[in-house]
């Protein structure tokens, strides 16, 4: 009778024993994720705030770049603007003593594009010129 009293109350001893440590178990791994997962954010906070830095100075770096390829593109197109006219042109010749001078209306031959250019076939690779002089008489251009 004792016995049987005594070997059930061991049982019960056990069994809140081995609860304990389930206990114990689970709360060390609830507290080891969230430590980790607490490490996890941090971790890729720092890691995502130095990768925003470094994007952020990437684009400082290209903003400036094309704002001076910006400028550049206007002073070439400035400079192209003002080399394209008649008197920077007359001018260089002036200058380098080149002893042009203006073609006269005769000397000036217009080429008409061939069918090539605009319907993709081929006039066996020719090319017609028309003299000003005579519009009517067709010159075969060699390219």
């Amino acid at each position: 009778m004792n016995l049987r009293a005594r070997k059930s109350t061991l049982r019960r001893d056990l069994r809140e024993k081995r609860r304990g440590k389930n206990t114990f178990i689970k709360l060390s791994i609830y507290l080891i994720v969230v430590l980790l997962l607490s490490f996890g954010v941090f971790g890729s906070t720092v890691y995502f705030d130095g990768q925003s830095q470094r994007m952020s100075k990437e684009i400082s770096i290209n903003e400036n770049e094309i704002y001076k390829l910006d400028r550049e593109i206007q002073n070439l197109k400035l400079s192209l603007e003002v080399k394209s006219k008649r008197e920077y042109i007359y001018g260089k010749i002036a200058q380098n003593n080149l002893g042009l001078r203006p073609a006269e209306p005769d000397q000036i031959v217009r080429l008409i594009p061939s069918d090539y250019d605009f319907k993709g076939a081929s006039t066996n690779g020719k090319k017609f010129a028309y003299s000003s002089k005579n519009a009517k008489s067709k010159i075969v251009v060699n390219d």
